[in-house]
Order: C-alpha cells, then sequence, then structure tokens
C-alpha cells in the first residue's frame, strides 16, 4: 500500500532468527515501516550473513553466467562516488562504500556500492525496461551473490523463470 505522505513515520527492526552451522551464521531481520494508516506500509526482511571459520581456506565458487537466451535490458556506470551518494542520501555512512583505503583494509579491492543502492537500481530498471512504468513492480526476492566494487559497469538482463516470473541478473 502507498507510504501516507503527511503522516508520521515509525520504524521498528526485529532479530527473527539466527541460524548457525559453524561455518557461518545467518542473521534474519524484520523491519516494518508504518504509519498511523497504514501498519505495515513497508516491509523488509534481511539476511545477514556472517562467516565464521577461520584460517580454512575456501573454495571459490563458479561465477554466476547470465544465460545465452537472457536480454540485457539496462545499463549504467556506476562511479567511485556512488557509495558517498548512496550515504548523503540515506544516512548509512559505513565507510566501506566510500573510503578506499577503509574498504581495502577490509579485503576489497575498492570501495563497494551498498546492497539497496544495487537492488534500487535493479527494480527500476526492470520497472522501466520489462514493465514500462505501466505496472508497479509489486515483490522482489533478492539475492547478492558478490558486491559492487566501484568504479562498475552495470548490466541489468531479463531471462524467463517460467510462464509467470522472470528471473533478472
Amino acid at each position: 500500500c502507498p507510504i501516507p505522505v503527511d503522516e508520521p513515520l515509525t520504524v521498528e527492526a526485529q532479530l527473527v532468527s539466527v541460524d548457525d552451522n559453524g561455518q557461518r551464521a545467518v542473521l534474519t531481520q524484520r523491519v516494518v515501516t508504518s504509519t498511523p494508516s497504514a501498519p505495515e506500509a513497508l516491509v523488509a526482511e534481511l539476511f545477514v550473513f556472517v562467516p565464521l571459520a577461520k584460517g580454512e581456506k575456501r573454495a571459490k565458487k563458479a561465477p554466476v553466467v547470465v544465460p545465452l537466451d537472457a536480454r540485457e535490458v539496462a545499463f549504467w556506470r556506476v562511479g567511485d562516488s556512488a557509495g558517498l551518494d548512496f550515504a548523503l542520501l540515506t544516512g548509512d555512512f559505513n565507510p566501506i562504500h566510500w573510503i578506499g583505503p577503509y574498504a581495502r583494509a577490509a579485503g576489497f579491492r575498492n570501495t563497494i556500492l551498498h546492497g539497496f543502492g544495487t537492488l534500487a537500481r535493479a527494480v527500476e530498471g526492470v520497472h522501466r525496461a520489462v514493465y514500462m512504468g505501466a505496472a508497479p513492480v509489486t515483490g522482489v526476492e533478492a539475492r547478492f551473490l558478490k558486491p559492487l566494487v566501484l568504479p562498475a559497469r552495470v548490466g541489468l538482463y531479463v531471462g524467463e523463470l517460467d510462464g509467470a516470473r522472470r528471473k533478472v541478473w
């Protein structure tokens, strides 16, 4: 439902579960944004993966491959300042998103774009390219497979998953 613009917002977060298998922990959080007339105007479930195993070399994951029949529906260039831009917009000033030396000290090649910044671009791209702005995107399920190191050229690809849903890469 639309979020009323003339009412105060309330945001509540809850740690729903912790799944620890000794190698990694998965924390599930539920964040609800509400107003007096829209008690669950926006609900988000967040999953945080925390690696626990130390000292072991991890097996490299196979790269994500976009199928040949998928089509590129959008692309954009994301500059070095995208992490700081997102921080200024949202108030999330995690330094791995906007301070290069800090990001490198944390093990990244450079700063990385915030996951929600990546998700917002993807949802907007799907909304414009696939639905041409005519129908709202009513649900999104996303998995973040690897960080988006800045600067970057990002492609958005769409393929058929089944008759009712599409898969986006």
